[in-house]
C-alpha cells in the first residue's frame, strides 16, 4: 500500500529552480522557477508564499501571491487571499470573494 506524502516548503525559504512535487505539497517559500506536480497532485501555495513562474498541477489552490502561468490538469482555487498575476488554464475554475485575477483564463480547453 502506497503512503499519502506531504512535502513543506517553509517561510524564510529562497528557492530558485524546479520542484518535482507528489502527492500534496503545501509552499510557504518563496518560489523563482517551476513547481510541478505529478498526476493526482495537490498544490497549496499558502498565503504566505510568494511564487514568480509556473506551476503546474492537478489540483492547485492559491492562498498567497503567483506571478506567471498556473496549469491546473482538474482544478484551480483562488481563494479571498490569492492573488494571481498571470495566465491560468483549468479544467475547473473557482475563486472565492476578495481573491484576485489579472490575465488571460482558459477553463475547460
Amino acid at each position: 500500500m502506497r503512503t499519502h506524502e506531504i512535502s513543506v516548503l517553509s517561510t524564510g525559504l529562497n528557492f530558485r529552480g524546479t520542484l518535482e512535487l507528489s502527492d500534496e505539497a503545501h509552499i510557504y517559500a518563496k518560489v523563482d522557477g517551476e513547481i510541478h506536480g505529478q498526476p493526482n497532485s495537490k498544490i497549496i501555495i499558502r498565503d504566505q508564499a510568494t511564487i514568480k513562474g509556473v506551476i503546474h498541477g492537478d489540483r492547485i489552490t492559491i492562498e498567497g501571491f503567483v506571478e506567471g502561468k498556473i496549469i491546473g490538469e482538474s482544478h484551480v482555487h483562488v481563494t479571498s487571499t490569492g492573488r494571481v498575476f498571470g495566465e491560468i488554464r483549468a479544467q475547473t475554475f473557482s475563486m472565492d470573494l476578495g481573491g484576485t485575477h489579472q490575465g488571460p483564463l482558459h477553463v475547460g480547453a
